[in-house]
């Protein structure tokens, strides 16, 4: 889930159980960059 600093939810990606949280962090992040080019700080 990725969020803003307020906490409002941006986007959400579902995974298997057995992806770690690195790697569904990996997946989610190049699914928004485009839509956020603007996220400096993971």
């Amino acid at each position: 889930m990725l969020t803003d600093t307020l906490g409002t939810v941006l986007a959400a990606c579902v995974s298997p159980a057995d992806v770690s949280d690195r790697d569904g962090a990996r997946v989610l992040l190049a699914r928004c960059c485009a839509d956020f080019p603007r996220l400096a700080h993971v």
